[in-house]
């Protein structure tokens, strides 16, 4: 006859075994969970716009009222489709001016949704690329759009973004980049220098002269430096070739190591000698407004 006592008391001693196994299931789940935790890819913050800096004056005759800057954008130019207009830099009834209306209002031209680093075809080969307010005091922060929103047109293979037969004709100087199959924004700089910051006034739009530095207007310096924003897919860095750069007392030369995304190209010229260079986005900038 078994012992009820003896029965009781092996119950007694099974009993607390399933919630011991519940419990080191739990432990293990836990433990598992923090391990898939502790493994998940952390997600890479989105990178910051690229921004340029910079200051802009609208020097006007003595005894005339100061014209207000409005807004900036930078102008991209295809240089072998685009013929300048007096629509783009006109008046009142002009693209720019409808544009800059357009954009204020969250629209463009067409109606659609704009945003500040958009890139807007005002017409065929001439874009505005981004748009932002110029403050009482001249300073400006113009959000550059990313690469993939530039148009293929503005862009060149590394060695034929500067359009360099028109420093040189015929003579046997050229650029050459170590990397080739870069592709930059297409550049160009005599003074006057392009991709640059180009401005709205309530008149219409007014080309700029983008300077490396603060400059007094009414020095004329022996040497400047003026400045455009180009846009590299790679790094890459442009110099001068050949046996005829140096001609008459005079030099051309190229030394201009670009980054990939945003740089700014100088162009400094003096009576002897026109060299082009690149440096940081990040540079302020200053530019000298006129009407065109």
């Amino acid at each position: 006859m078994t012992d009820p006592n003896h029965t009781s008391e092996r119950r007694s001693t099974n009993a607390p075994r399933p919630r011991t196994l519940t419990t080191l299931l739990a432990a293990l789940l836990a433990v598992a969970l923090i391990a898939a935790c502790a493994q998940a890819p952390t997600p890479e913050p989105e990178p910051e716009p690229a921004v340029l800096r910079g200051t802009a004056i609208a020097p006007v005759p003595e005894g005339e009222d100061p014209i207000p800057l409005l807004a900036t954008t930078l102008l991209l130019i295809d240089i072998e489709a685009a013929a300048l207009s007096a629509s783009v830099s006109g008046g009142a009834d002009g693209a720019a001016r409808a544009a800059l209306q357009a954009s204020i209002a969250g629209l463009d031209a067409d109606a659609s949704t704009a945003q500040p680093s958009q890139v807007v075809e005002i017409e065929e080969g001439v874009y505005f690329a981004s748009i932002a307010l110029v403050e009482s005091d001249g300073s400006f922060e113009l959000v550059l759009p990313d690469g993939d929103a530039l148009p293929s047109s503005v862009m060149r293979t590394a060695e034929d973004a500067i359009p360099f037969d028109f420093y040189v004709g015929d003579a046997d100087c050229s650029i050459v980049a170590s990397d080739p199959s870069v592709l930059v924004t297409q550049t160009f700089g005599e003074f006057l220098a392009f991709p640059a910051p180009f401005f709205f006034t309530p008149f219409g739009f007014d080309f700029a002269i983008t300077f490396s530095e603060e400059i007094d207007i009414d020095d004329e310096p022996d040497e400047f430096t003026s400045v455009s924003v180009v846009y590299a897919t790679g790094a890459t860095t442009l110099t001068t070739t050949g046996t005829e750069c140096s001609f008459d007392g005079f030099t051309l030369s190229a030394n201009a190591s670009l980054e990939e995304g945003w740089n700014q190209m100088t162009w400094t010229e003096s009576e002897t000698s026109f060299a082009i260079g690149a440096r940081s986005i990040d540079e302020p900038v200053f530019s000298v407004v006129f009407g065109f």
